[in-house]
């Protein structure tokens, strides 16, 4: 007679094989992760250079005059977009820094041209030349908690179109970014210039609208090139309603210098870097949405931010090869080409300040 036993798992079997389980999670997971964060890293470097290239090449196809732009914005909590935009007129703008007028080109989106978005947690900033940073662009004095960027001082700036109170007509200049601009026609690069330009960016809220016709209603605008022209071309507008729709103090424009070297990173390891922490509703380095303000800490300036960027992480004025090893990519981009470099990294014991001169590292 033939019997059958149904033996199970003791519970010491169960526990061993639950404990390998566990041990080969705990060894597989470490390299799933680095694979998946290499694949974004690698990913938000394409999107970056074939967001920067498709500007381009509408400058090149755009013909003399007409200059195009990779334009870089941040929403709070949201991702970097960069958006390709056009030239379509100027504007005898407000000097809301230094008092009087000035003249500025004004951009607005390309038609047809979808935004590039990059991967979550990978940010973009832009090299400001000594010099760039004034009392316009960056720092101008609207009470939006102090200084990040010292005037007058190279800086890593970031994309600051977000910051600000989009229920208010007006936002007092506080609206800032950069761009990489070619030249329509040439496709040359062009890093610098005279005073930012204007960029065309509607905000979300339909509130406070100070118009006198439907038309400038902008954020009803079926076609914001359209519009944009109409404002800077329309008989009988007064000078201070065009600047209300399109110039600086408008909520519907941020301020754009051209930069020829960008910073692309994971903004996580960047707080990290800086001992301090990401803010949770902002996604950044930035504490509010309601204005350009670093998060709190004495770790958080605008020195530290450039020396953790240009690979000195342990903050003692130079490169030291094992100690700073730096995961950010710093890219420039060549003049005639458009391409996007990476910048050497300087030998043991040089400066870090790696923007010093454009195009290299000293």
């Amino acid at each position: 007679m033939r019997t059958t036993s149904n033996r199970a798992f003791t519970l010491t079997e169960l526990l061993v094989v639950i404990s390998i389980i566990v041990l080969l999670i705990a060894v597989a997971l470490p390299a799933f992760n680095a694979m998946l964060y290499s694949s974004e890293s690698a990913m938000a470097e394409a999107t970056l250079k074939g967001s920067v290239g498709a500007a381009r090449d509408a400058a090149i196809r755009s013909g003399a005059g007409n200059d195009c732009a990779a334009v870089f914005l941040y929403e709070p909590g949201g991702r970097i977009s960069v958006v390709a935009c056009e030239r379509v007129g100027v504007l005898n703008d407000q000097d809301l820094g230094n008092g009087g007028t000035v003249r500025r080109e004004v951009f607005v989106p390309l038609a047809g041209f979808e935004a590039a978005t990059l991967p979550k947690n990978f940010t973009v900033r832009g090299y400001a030349p000594a010099g760039s940073v004034d009392k316009n662009w960056y720092e101008i004095s609207n009470g939006s908690g102090g200084l990040r960027y010292p005037l007058g001082q190279a800086a890593w700036v970031f994309p600051e179109t977000g910051f600000y109170d989009k229920t208010a007509a007006q936002d007092a200049g506080r609206r800032q970014t950069f761009m990489v601009r070619f030249e329509g026609g040439t496709g040359l690069l062009k890093a610098s210039a005279n005073q930012a330009a204007l960029v065309v960016a509607p905000r979300p809220s339909t509130t406070n609208r100070l118009v006198t016709a439907a038309w400038q209603r902008v954020d009803r605008a079926s076609d914001l090139r359209r519009w944009a022209l109409r404002v800077l071309a329309e008989p009988g507008i007064p000078d201070a309603v065009r600047r209300q729709l399109i110039g600086d103090i408008s909520g519907d424009t941020a301020l754009a210098r051209p930069v020829s070297q960008l910073a692309l990173c994971d903004e996580r390891w960047l707080a990290r870097t800086l001992g301090v922490r990401v803010d949770k509703a902002t996604g950044c380095l930035y504490q509010s949405a309601d204005a350009p303000r670093f998060v709190a800490s004495a770790n958080m300036t605008a020195a530290r931010l450039s020396s953790a960027l240009e690979g000195d992480v342990n903050f003692n004025g130079r490169i030291d090869f094992p100690d700073d090893v730096s995961e950010a990519k710093l890219l420039v981009i060549d003049a005639y080409t458009g391409a996007m470099n990476p910048v050497a990294i300087p030998a043991v014991g040089q400066g870090s300040n790696a923007a010093q001169q454009e195009g290299s590292v000293p």
